[in-house]
């Protein structure tokens, strides 16, 4: 029979590295008694897995905890998000290594934790791309998502050089996040070493709202006003690296 489905405060994540996928069967602390991994992950999941690091959250706000297992497969490193429903695990979504809508870039790992403030935590998907010394943040949330939905909505895509994570925090009160690029000079040819770039989450989406150039001596810097109107995905709101 399938381990008894889990509860958790709101927000609340629970992340454990392992190499092995025999860490999914330990018991899992969760309010009001225990729960336990079975079968349904075993065998949504190839014969040769090899477990990196899992999370587990609950993502959607249906107050029943998500599992998001990262493993090594074939020799491809792989992303999924399992839901509970009816004491299962059901395997709801998956990021694979190497996608066309990602242009090359490789699955380098994952984070689950609560970027804007909601209550309910988000996933943070980092990339490499092949021939860029770079780190892509794409950040998901699956807030109001369902099982038979097409999955996650983007709150945010970005990057940092050389690789390397964002920082997540506050700024004024609001959720924020902040990307470093010390890429070098060939990065800013209008003469800037570098920049701190910082988004904050304003009420629906995450806006840029503050960009300061580090300068190559002699040559000056300044901050970069927030534009407003940015958004996810377009102008402000959307790096793509070059």
């Amino acid at each position: 029979m399938p381990g008894p489905l889990f509860r958790s405060p709101r927000g609340r994540v629970r992340t454990i590295c392992t190499a092995a996928l025999t860490i999914v069967i330990l018991t899992l602390a969760g309010e009001g008694g225990p729960a336990y991994g079975h079968s349904d992950v075993y065998a949504s999941l190839p014969e040769d897995v090899e477990v990196i690091s899992y999370a587990t959250g609950d993502v959607d706000g249906d107050s029943l905890e998500e599992l998001a297992l990262l493993y090594l497969t074939g020799g491809l490193l792989r992303l999924t998000l399992f839901h509970a429903s009816s004491g299962r695990w059901v395997r709801w979504w998956d990021h694979w290594q190497d996608t066309a809508d990602d242009g090359g870039a490789s699955l380098h790992s994952f984070a689950m934790l609560d970027a804007n403030g909601d209550g309910f935590p988000d996933l943070a998907v980092y990339l490499r791309p092949a021939s860029d010394e770079i780190l892509i943040t794409r950040l998901l949330t699956f807030t109001g998502a369902s099982v038979d939905k097409a999955g996650p909505s983007v709150l945010l895509e970005d990057f940092t050089s050389p690789p390397g994570y964002p920082i997540f925090g506050s700024d004024q009160g609001r959720p924020s996040v902040t990307f470093l690029n010390m890429g070098g000079e060939r990065e800013r040819p209008s003469g800037g070493a570098g920049y701190r770039r910082v988004y904050c989450w304003d009420r629906s989406e995450f806006e840029r709202c503050l960009e300061v150039e580090w300068a190559i001596p002699g040559r000056g810097s300044s901050p970069t006003p927030a534009r407003a109107g940015s958004s996810p995905g377009k102008g402000g709101g959307v790096s793509n690296p070059q």
